[in-house]
């Protein structure tokens, strides 16, 4: 949408403010890296549980609660770029 071409009637408002919006929007998404982190726990042959953390910052995964509960790290991603808000 041209800004310099908004109708000059009632919708005028709706529409600089949902451009406004937009603009908000794109401008708040800023991008965090982050790594995730699968583990898993095997409670029967056939049974397992795994869990995936998104781990925005690096430090020593034997400190989380996985690692406490005896589950094993059995993936680990390269840092990623993720967009808060983003599909």
């Amino acid at each position: 949408m041209d800004c310099g071409k908004l109708p000059q009637d009632e919708s005028a408002d709706d529409q600089m403010i949902s451009l406004a919006s937009r603009v908000y929007n794109e401008a708040v998404a800023v991008p965090i890296f982050a790594r995730f982190v699968v583990f898993t726990q095997s409670h029967h042959e056939t049974e397992a549980q795994l869990r995936v953390l998104c781990i925005t910052e690096d430090f020593d995964t034997s400190t989380t609660l996985e690692c406490q509960e005896q589950f094993h790290e059995i993936a680990r991603s390269d840092p990623v770029e993720v967009h808060i808000g983003v599909v």
